[in-house]
């Protein structure tokens, strides 16, 4: 019965947020994410964000494209964000999701307020 229990417990505490998408994840060091951008002939910027946290951009700056930008703490990648072109790229993105995960079950339900 412990053993089950330490079982759960364990499993429980595996980062729910955790992400690993287009060659990057969540817990990357910066050391990792500079050597992926040297790698692909990227360029690599950082700055210091509100309380202690960076901002880090990857991209070909004299082209102003940007790959992507990520968040870090202590040296910990912990955000990704990419910008998805509108044009070109999200109905390419829009229907693997679909195929995927299937169209999505959507209901609207009004909501009643009394005054």
């Amino acid at each position: 019965m412990k053993l089950l229990l330490l079982a759960v417990l364990a499993a429980l505490a595996i980062p729910a947020h955790a992400f690993n998408v287009d060659g990057f994840r969540s817990g990357m060091t910066l050391e990792e994410l500079k050597t992926y951008a040297a790698r692909q002939q990227l360029d690599f910027k950082s700055t210091e964000s509100a309380f202690g946290s960076y901002q880090h951009i990857i991209g070909t700056f004299s082209s102003f494209s940007i790959v992507g930008s990520f968040s870090s703490c202590n040296g910990i990648v912990f955000a990704y964000h990419r910008t998805i072109d509108p044009d070109v790229a999200h109905p390419n993105l829009a229907e693997d999701l679909l195929k995927r995960y299937g169209q999505p079950k959507v209901s609207l339900e009004r909501l009643q307020v009394h005054e």
